[in-house]
């Protein structure tokens, strides 16, 4: 059971990475309602540059791959530690 939800909440994770990555080579398709915007005018509260968008794509795909390491889908690498650190990664996007 527990490598299924794993399977599934990587294959959301790589779904939401793939968004991103549309974004940054210049897909538009979501990115209106994605960005926060000001209640008057509609103007977005901040235009997110490619570094920006780039970055969260790795959280997004390095969080899967901790999370399929936790599990032993796919071997570990790394130090031992490393795997047991998508806890804390997935703790640091819920309270962001």
């Amino acid at each position: 059971m527990q490598v299924i939800l794993a399977g599934i909440m990587s294959g959301v994770l790589f779904i939401v990475g793939g968004i991103h990555f549309n974004w940054l080579f210049g897909g538009r398709s979501g990115f209106a309602i994605a960005v926060p915007t000001k209640s008057e005018n509609k103007q977005p509260l901040f235009k997110p540059g490619p570094m920006e968008i780039a970055a969260v794509i790795l959280l997004f795909w390095a969080a899967a791959i901790l999370l399929l390491m936790h599990v032993v889908i796919i071997p570990p690498i790394g130090p031992a530690w490393l795997p047991a650190f998508s806890g804390v990664t997935f703790w640091m996007m819920a309270i962001s």
